[in-house]
């Protein structure tokens, strides 16, 4: 055996007990996403009203990337299995080199296979979150900062047809490593794919987290706890969910793309610990893209609740604020007028920037629910108004 033989083999070595270790975690964390959609399904199929039809076109995005995280997996079963099997199994008579050549040709097809499945995901996930950003329109002050996002995505549209027609018409010398090499085109397309959702995803978090702030400014000056402290809407925190996952994927895609630099490349493949650790989030990315909104959907339900709720403890419940209770004071609404309140009737501004209006909260109050904020917004461009 030559020392280049030797070398190759230990380098299938390394890469199965590494590659189990990878699609080990993958399992788990697939699993896990299994769970979520399972308590997710009932949440969004068991919807009614207005918006029935979003819940269900939210709930087949969701359905469609956990069948392609499922896909992903397989192919990750399948490069676990081949390079083993076709090396040391399969043809002992062969030569070596021809059977290392068949074996990483084999390898780099179904590399190449699973960028082009993967760059659809983020590309759905995406959509939801400017789908999710187009329903909060109404309470942004620059609406004209939705167009980055919706540029995005289209770009990412793009970015994915392109990356879907060089894996069908690739050859073998244009792919290395599971990568294209050549035309620039297609060298750049996967790029774009990694580039483009965290642009998406870094704008959409901070026109959440805008929203958020405008609706917090609204609703903090009516909402107390027993003690006469100022208390934090569930709603806010189906918000502030939202901004912190959001930060959390923005880094997520931000990782895809350094690591995708030839500079952070090389630093990775010369520490083990790195590459072990870059290997792992390679095989789960498809994971945590999928597992994503879905997350969100679980955690936002897990807080629901309604405004209408928190209004109506205030004013009926046992808070600070009870019936009968004389309290006066100034309501600031965001403009230049100001209003007057007193025993538990507390006049609000409606207008499309708010996220509560012009109500008396003894009779009909906004009810900005957390599944709506969760899947986009309120119903309709102006909220819904309950009795009560």
């Amino acid at each position: 055996m030559t020392p280049d033989e030797a070398a190759t083999l230990q380098g299938i070595g390394r890469d199965w007990y590494q590659g189990f270790i990878a699609i080990t975690n993958e399992t788990f964390l697939l699993t896990i996403y299994a769970g979520l959609m399972l308590q997710a399904a009932p949440i969004l199929l068991s919807r009614q009203g207005r918006r029935v039809r979003s819940y269900i076109m939210s709930m087949a995005g969701l359905t469609l990337l956990f069948l392609m995280a499922i896909a992903m997996w397989s192919i990750d079963l399948a490069t676990f299995i081949i390079e083993p099997k076709f090396m040391l199994v399969l043809n002992p008579d062969e030569d070596f080199e021809t059977k290392v050549n068949n074996t990483y040709d084999r390898l780099d097809k179904l590399y190449i296979a699973q960028n082009a499945v993967y760059a659809w995901m983020p590309f759905i996930g995406d959509a939801i979150i400017v789908h999710r950003v187009w329903q909060l329109r109404e309470f942004l002050g620059f609406i004209w900062l939705i167009a980055i996002p919706v540029l995005c995505l289209i770009g990412t549209f793009v970015g994915t047809i392109m990356l879907s027609w060089c894996t069908a018409t690739a050859t073998e010398t244009e792919i290395e490593n599971g990568s294209f090499i050549s035309p620039p085109l297609c060298a750049n397309a996967q790029m774009v794919t990694y580039v483009l959702p965290a642009v998406a995803t870094a704008v959409a978090t901070i026109l959440i987290a805008m929203t958020a702030r405008t609706h917090h400014r609204r609703v903090s000056p009516i909402h107390f706890n027993s003690e006469g402290r100022k208390t934090r809407t569930r709603v806010e925190r189906v918000f502030l969910i939202l901004v912190e996952t959001g930060f959390f994927y923005f880094l997520f895609f931000l990782i895809q793309i350094l690591g995708d630099l030839n500079a952070v490349e090389n630093l990775i493949n010369n520490n083990t610990t790195l590459y072990v650790l870059m290997n792992m989030f390679d095989y789960s990315s498809s994971v945590i893209v999928g597992a994503y909104p879905t997350l969100i959907i679980v955690l936002a339900h897990s807080k629901r609740t309604t405004l209408a709720t928190d209004a109506h403890s205030v004013t009926h419940g046992d808070s600070t604020l009870r019936s009968g209770t004389n309290i006066s004071g100034t309501l600031r609404t965001g403009t230049s007028q100001s209003h007057s309140f007193s025993k538990g009737t507390y006049p609000l501004e409606l207008n499309p920037a708010s996220s509560v209006g012009n109500l008396n909260a003894s009779q009909e109050v906004l009810a900005l629910e957390p599944g709506d904020v969760e899947m986009g917004g309120m119903s309709g461009s102006r909220g819904k108004i309950e009795r009560i």
